[in-house]
């Protein structure tokens, strides 16, 4: 036992290595055969009950341990808790590809400037999104033996099927909407702007007209009602 071993509890292979808990370091480590070396997984090496990243979360009594496909599984004993590690990759191309929908309707935070994309980059980014969820989908549903039919909903590792159907019509709603400013004339596809699109800008735009307007308000009113009559009576 090297003087990176004080106390091992439970080994478990994962990959070309072998993890294992060492409770007397409370800290979950990691031993590589062809170099002979052990390295700190996770830990602070100070006792407490802290979750957090590989380099600031705590243990009491770090005991078990094994894995799920890349997910492993700590127990901790004294704590009464299993603490869950895994890899961040997949959120954070999520988080990303996340983001540049939101670059492509130029929502932002307040204090920071939004990103202004011609329509044309921005259909491009909505199909990127899409093709991105679509993939990420076809995997999951390919891990899980899923049918065709099925539907994900979320639990599943990947967005739910209305989330999916909703980028779908999304990215045709502004392919159409490109294709008939350039029947126009092509030169007004320089100047959209896509936050107008937006439902919340739209209906604050209304709520503001009606407030200001009380004769329009009511103008509205009665032409609703009309159209109500009509129908009712052809």
């Amino acid at each position: 036992m090297s003087d990176s071993c004080n106390e091992i509890k439970r080994l478990y292979g994962y990959g070309d290595s072998i993890i294992f808990t060492d409770s007397q370091d409370h800290k979950v480590k990691t031993f590589d055969p062809l170099t002979t070396t052990v390295k700190t997984l996770m830990g602070t090496g100070h006792e407490g009950t802290a979750d957090g990243t590989e380099v600031n979360c705590t243990f009491t009594q770090v005991q078990g341990i094994c894995s799920l496909y890349n997910t492993i599984f700590v127990s901790d004993i004294a704590a009464g808790t299993v603490k869950l590690v895994s890899g961040l990759s997949g959120t954070v191309s999520f988080l990303r590809t996340l983001g540049s929908l939101y670059d492509s309707l130029g929502i932002g935070a307040q204090t920071v400037n939004a990103v202004q994309l011609s329509l044309q980059d921005a259909v491009n980014n909505v199909s990127h999104v899409n093709e991105y969820i679509r993939n990420t989908v076809a995997e999951v549903e390919q891990h899980y033996n899923m049918k065709e039919t099925a539907a994900t909903n979320g639990p599943e590792g990947t967005v739910s099927k209305k989330t999916q159907v909703s980028l779908e019509l999304l990215e045709q709603g502004m392919r159409r909407l490109q294709d008939n400013i350039k029947n126009i004339n092509q030169e007004y596809l320089d100047d959209v702007d896509l936050r107008t699109l937006l439902t919340t800008l739209v209906e604050n735009i209304h709520a503001v007209s009606q407030a200001i307007s009380k004769t329009r308000l009511l103008l509205l009113c009665s032409m609703l009602k009309t159209s109500a009559r009509f129908r009712r009576n052809p």
